[in-house]
């Protein structure tokens, strides 16, 4: 499996082609106790690094962190679907004959299971710390350096995010390689406000799913309850509000006998809406 200097003959052909171009600059270094270091007119800092090389520097970082973040959740997410369903559960996305293309390019190997994903992501993590390594002081002489790790590094994470998305899609029911998946609208435009919404902010798919299966469980989806538990002992909601003494003012104040004829009003409403009334026939 290719590390940071197998294919940095040819990061350099491409970096030669198309150079980077940093937006907005950074021109003064505070990466390590001896700065900070104003490295403005090409003057060198502390560790003889230049303006050039100190982008670089900052861009390999900024290339780690998000390739950080996709490998830890494809590792959590990975570990969990392995404790539930077995190192030995089959790969399936779908009906493709290629199931893992960024991982069979990069890496050569051509997982059967999701337990052999553990050495792809054991690669991942390997390379993202030997890549943090060179972050430290003086580790790298010129910006092309840093330029063709950055490189590395963006392959390392689509490496990573595969491992994410065919796990999740070899054990949840979601959309495979099928030519007949339907389209989902999104954006704010597809969400009826006038219905509860469950808002989860991020890719962790494994804690949303038990949020489906639990609105599978109670059939609630499309805003709509297809089944209620019907109330056998129907009594008036003065008997809950006695029996919570953060009600007890409703029955101290004045005007509270009202205030509880309305919260009677509301739970009547509620219940003949949704039906938890038993039928007296």
């Amino acid at each position: 499996m290719p590390g940071i200097s197998r294919l940095q003959d040819w990061d350099f052909k491409l970096l030669e082609r198309y150079p980077p171009m940093y937006t907005p600059t950074e021109d003064m270094c505070t990466m390590c106790t001896f700065g900070p270091c104003d490295l403005t007119d090409n003057i060198e800092g502390a560790c003889g690094i230049d303006l050039a090389t100190q982008q670089a520097k900052l861009f390999l970082q900024s290339c780690l962190m998000g390739a950080s973040a996709h490998s830890a959740h494809g590792r959590h997410l990975l570990h969990h679907l392995i404790e539930k369903y077995g190192s030995d559960h089959p790969i399936d996305v779908g009906t493709s004959n290629l199931k893992t293309p960024v991982i069979q390019t990069v890496t050569g190997i051509k997982p059967q299971t999701i337990g052999d994903l553990e050495s792809v992501m054991n690669y991942v993590e390997e390379q993202i710390t030997t890549f943090l390594a060179t972050l430290h002081t003086g580790q790298e002489g010129a910006a092309i350096g840093f330029e063709s790790k950055s490189l590395h590094a963006g392959m390392i994470d689509h490496v990573a995010m595969e491992v994410s998305d065919v796990a999740q899609m070899s054990c949840y029911p979601m959309p495979r390689a099928e030519a007949d998946t339907p389209l989902v609208d999104v954006g704010i435009g597809s969400i009826d406000t006038s219905k509860p919404v469950v808002i989860c902010i991020g890719h962790n798919v494994a804690a949303v799913t038990y949020i489906m299966d639990y609105m599978t469980e109670h059939e609630m989806f499309d805003g709509k309850i297809e089944t209620v538990k019907k109330i056998n002992n129907h009594r008036p909601v003065e008997d809950y509000l006695k029996a919570q003494s953060r009600f007890k003012h409703l029955f101290q104040m004045e005007g509270g006998a009202e205030e509880i004829t309305k919260i009677q009003a509301i739970a009547d409403l509620n219940a003949e809406y949704y039906g938890l009334l038993q039928s007296m026939d």
